[in-house]
């Protein structure tokens, strides 16, 4: 069994790679084995699943149970109002969320929080696909409650064609320049009508974070962004 890579502890929890809470919410219903939901892999193999603690719908062990209940449950609790708030919600391309009229809180602990969420989700889908890449300081900002520098997220419309119970997590994009270093690396997360983006790269020189966010004392709304974006880097996707 690996080590927790948040903490360091022994790794005997897997992490929902859509949460739990947004599967049942884009269902809708009970899901059972009568009523199964279908996880296609890769594009190809479609199976029926017939619970939503299923294996089958988490990462691998890779992190703690202690981390991935009371240290990060804050953070899904945020992401948990926001996602709730999107799905009952329809806003266009380039249209604000006024995140007063989301969050009962303090918006700026909600958003870091949210921020935090997709730190998890991002870390835990690097070492289920054996990518190389260091992840302390994604660890460091879960643990000390932080925005990671490094990390940026976009909710935009998802634009798939699918139904609004279609729920999906991207394979990583890894962007390298020509000389073979990694430039970032890019993954979604799709619930129903919405995706959110998540951007990670130590150098955002010539980037395009069009409508990406992080947290700070400042942020008040959210724009909603397009699917499109630019970029100049040649894309290596992992599996």
């Amino acid at each position: 069994m690996s080590d927790c890579w948040i903490c360091g502890a022994q790794a005997d929890s897997g992490e929902h790679k859509i949460k739990k809470t947004d599967l049942q919410r884009a269902v809708s219903g009970t899901v059972n084995q009568k009523s199964p939901i279908y996880h296609r892999v890769s594009g190809i193999k479609k199976r029926p699943i017939g619970s939503l603690k299923a294996e089958a719908l988490k990462f691998e062990k890779s992190i703690c149970a202690t981390c991935n209940g009371s240290l990060t449950q804050p953070h899904d609790y945020s992401w948990n109002i926001l996602s709730s708030y999107l799905a009952d919600n329809v806003i266009e391309v380039g249209k604000e969320i006024d995140l007063i009229n989301v969050f009962e809180g303090d918006i700026e602990e909600n958003v870091l929080n949210v921020h935090l969420f997709f730190c998890k989700i991002f870390g835990c889908a690097v070492l289920d696909a054996k990518l190389e890449l260091d992840l302390s300081n994604l660890a460091n900002s879960i643990r000390t409650q932080s925005s990671c520098s490094d990390l940026y997220i976009k909710i935009r419309r998802s634009n798939n064609g699918k139904s609004s119970s279609y729920c999906a997590l991207s394979d990583l994009q890894v962007f390298t320049l020509e000389g073979g270093g990694m430039k970032y690396v890019h993954l979604f997360y799709t619930v129903g009508n919405y995706s959110v983006d998540i951007v990670y790269s130590t150098d955002i020189a010539g980037l395009d974070l069009t409508d990406y966010f992080k947290p700070n004392g400042a942020i008040a709304k959210v724009v909603i962004g397009s699917v499109e974006y630019n970029q100049e880097y040649s894309a290596q996707t992992t599996s």
